[in-house]
């Protein structure tokens, strides 16, 4: 029970993720310390935690799957030690779900080790309009076209590898040999960061933060 009141105060700390705690008990005399005495083992959940922010702009983009998700940009967060400034929702169906706009309050949740989930979200008492989810392709303007995945209405570009492979191929030729010459920052690391609407276009590398860096050097590393 001690580890059990250790890792629920100090899971920001530990070097693996986990979202709950099995405890096993030999001893039957001791089976009263669990939820359920008649057993011998017992699962206990670590708590998420809450954090709440406010949405500064909402913004569309085109994933490197060719998928268009919507970025809310917020107010910025320090998650696990991890500086958070966007939250991707991946669908039409989760952007329409919550109908977002400037000014709302978002309050997120987050387990040890895994990424933050929108809790709730408040509107604004004088909200604007919220944005419309687009038509057509955010970066190539080509025609959208809609599938079903899951239950859930997901946009992609009609010009597929033509458009997705746009943003990795200009961003690569910058970084390249004849440019800026930076060898660390591969095309599949590229691949990652864009996927992760970490960066969009080339003027994004020179705001990345450190946590960004980090993320970049677990890629490479994986590579």
């Amino acid at each position: 029970l001690k580890a059990l009141s250790y890792v629920q105060t100090s899971f920001s700390q530990l070097p693996f993720a986990t979202s709950a705690l099995r405890v096993s008990l030999q001893d039957p005399s001791e089976r009263k310390l669990l939820r359920t005495p008649t057993r011998y083992t017992c699962t206990y959940t670590i708590s998420p935690r809450f954090y709440e922010t406010t949405i500064e702009s909402i913004s569309f983009k085109v994933q490197p799957t060719g998928v268009v998700s919507a970025v809310l940009n917020i107010n910025p967060l320090t998650i696990d030690g991890q500086r958070v400034t966007k939250f991707v929702l991946p669908n039409e169906t989760d952007f329409k779900a919550i109908d977002p706009t400037i000014k709302d309050r978002l309050i997120l949740y987050c387990y040890p080790g895994l990424e933050p989930q929108i809790f709730t979200l408040t509107k604004a008492s004088s909200r604007k309009s919220p944005p419309s989810f687009p038509s057509k392709c955010p970066k190539c303007d080509s025609p959208l076209k809609w599938n079903t995945v899951e239950e859930k209405k997901v946009a992609c570009c009609s010009a597929d590898l033509v458009c997705v492979n746009d943003s990795v191929k200009d961003i690569s030729h910058f970084v390249g040999r004849r440019a800026l010459n930076v060898p660390s920052l591969s095309d599949n690391l590229i691949k990652e960061l864009v996927e992760k609407s970490v960066i969009t276009t080339v003027a994004d590398l020179f705001q990345l933060s450190q946590s960004d860096w980090q993320l970049a050097e677990t890629v490479s590393f994986e590579e």
